[in-house]
């Protein structure tokens, strides 16, 4: 028995997974509103395909830690939206008083779109993976 007596195995794998999907996501704004230097990217359209992934691990995290596919979508829409829009205000507001360099970051909507694309694509890799999962074990069911 480990150290948690009244709580089942799953609650306890469920605080764990909610502690590392609330990590992440205040990494991701973290690094969203740090000061960046500018250089080339590593290939075209690389900034966006980072929204993409970032975004679609953030949304398979808040899935495995409970949340609904409905309440996901809309935390990582407003998750896209706080960033995106935070980006200038940090920078005025944030780094320059601190003496920093300006992080030159400005919100862009191709960027809010690819944070939503990366959130759709990580639910649709949750809803397939929870489909695998019934199929192994031999129900068929729609996961929502």
């Amino acid at each position: 028995m480990d150290g948690q007596p009244g709580k089942p195995p799953a609650a306890r794998h469920r605080a764990w997974l909610e502690a590392a999907w609330r990590l992440y996501v205040a990494a991701l704004i973290a690094l969203l509103w740090a000061p960046m230097p500018a250089r080339p990217p590593a290939f075209p359209g690389a900034d966006k395909v980072f929204h993409a992934v970032a975004f679609a691990v953030a949304t398979v995290l808040c899935r495995a830690a409970g949340r609904g596919s409905a309440w996901a979508l809309w935390f990582a829409a407003a998750l896209a939206l706080v960033t995106e829009g935070g980006q200038a205000v940090v920078d005025d507001w944030f780094w320059r008083p601190l003496g920093w360099p300006p992080a030159e970051r400005t919100p862009e909507v191709a960027d809010a779109l690819a944070d939503l694309a990366g959130a759709a694509v990580g639910l649709g890799v949750v809803r397939w993976a929870l489909r695998a999962r019934m199929r192994r074990n031999g129900r068929d069911s729609n996961p929502r």
